[in-house]
């Protein structure tokens, strides 16, 4: 049926809804952000942060961690020590990039910041609009996030996001394109966090793995749990745990988490050649309560670690990079069932 010309409604927004906004108040001042919701699904799109999603939820149901510094507007970007946290919402995503992510590091005189600029980049070109046609309707926003300096990288990243009317899923593509002369640096993580009320004791981790290895002697004391969930815990100090991902012969992955109280969970489909590391965060403290999972073409040890390693990746002038991604809402048993179908073929 078509959404924008329904006799049942009077207009579009009953079914399929943008709102456009600017926050007023404290760290988040001035912020521009998008609301999209479809129906059953609700989406903030952080226009001044890189375009990442702060919140998601599906039927009312909150899925991501919010730090307690909460929304922080881009102004706030510093790239000294562990300044980064300081803004770190976290949210339901955090892209980190685009020439470097991980643990700060110095590199030949020059200061890497922990996980980039990315995220604190406010969008160009940025819209968000209806479109229908004979396939259906929906929400679609595009924008362009610019990183460049003198002496230094030129590069930049166009995120473009479909989310249909009254769909259990959204996609969203980040092309990255060199725009200088000279070969670039190329470092992306995704750093999806789950919160509560979808993150507790009840959730099942679905991540379909060929090998893993733990960060650090310290991860190491929790290897035989590391897909467990317990309660929150007093005084627990993170632990990162490094994957191979087992994909099929498109490289084509996803991993998942699924509370069974709840019936529902979340399933992030995504290319494994492209992404070829990838990190779970477990930091299940009391007030931290979040595990991130993350999708990544390095480990997040940072860039001087990550040369030894032979990890890091490049862009020669002129050369874009497509990442493309499906995130899926599993909404009940049957879900989590064809889930599992396809990463048992894995």
């Amino acid at each position: 049926m078509n959404t924008f010309r329904n006799p049942y409604i009077g207009h579009a927004s009953q079914l399929l809804r943008i709102n456009d906004y600017t926050s007023v108040g404290g760290f988040a001042d001035g912020a521009r952000s998008t609301d999209i919701q479809n129906g059953p699904l609700s989406l903030t799109v952080s226009a001044d942060r890189g375009m990442d999603f702060p919140y998601l939820s599906y039927k009312g149901m909150n899925m991501g961690y919010i730090a307690p510094c909460g929304l922080v507007g881009s102004s706030y970007y510093d790239d000294k020590g562990m300044g980064f946290l300081r803004g770190f919402t976290a949210g339901f995503l955090t892209t980190c990039g685009l020439t470097h992510f991980g643990a700060p590091s110095d590199v030949d005189g020059k200061h890497y910041g922990m996980h980039g600029r990315l995220s604190y980049i406010p969008a160009q070109e940025y819209s968000a609009v209806l479109e229908e046609d004979a396939a259906g309707s929906r929400a679609v926003a595009t924008g362009r996030m610019r990183q460049g300096i003198l002496f230094g990288e030129n590069i930049s990243m166009r995120r473009k996001i479909v989310c249909g009317c009254n769909e259990k899923s959204f996609t969203f593509t980040d092309t990255v394109t060199n725009d200088g002369f000279l070969k670039c640096q190329q470092m992306m993580l995704y750093h999806f966090n789950m919160g509560y009320p979808l993150l507790d004791e009840s959730a099942e981790l679905i991540i379909p793995f060929a090998s893993v290895e733990s960060r650090d002697a310290h991860a190491q004391t929790g290897f035989d749990e590391k897909l467990n969930i317990p309660k929150p815990i007093h005084g627990y100090a993170e632990m990162c745990y490094f994957y191979k991902l087992k994909h099929d012969a498109k490289n084509k992955t996803c991993v998942g988490i699924y509370n069974h109280n709840l019936d529902f969970g979340v399933a992030i489909h995504f290319d494994a050649a492209l992404l070829d590391r990838f990190t779970q965060w477990k930091m299940v403290g009391e007030g931290e309560y979040a595990l991130g999972l993350e999708p990544g073409n390095a480990d997040p040890m940072g860039v001087a670690e990550e040369l030894k390693k032979g990890h890091v990746k490049y862009l020669e002038p002129g050369e874009s990079r497509a990442y493309e991604f499906r995130i899926q809402i599993l909404d009940g048993k049957g879900d989590l069932k064809e889930l599992r179908g396809f990463t048992d073929t894995l």
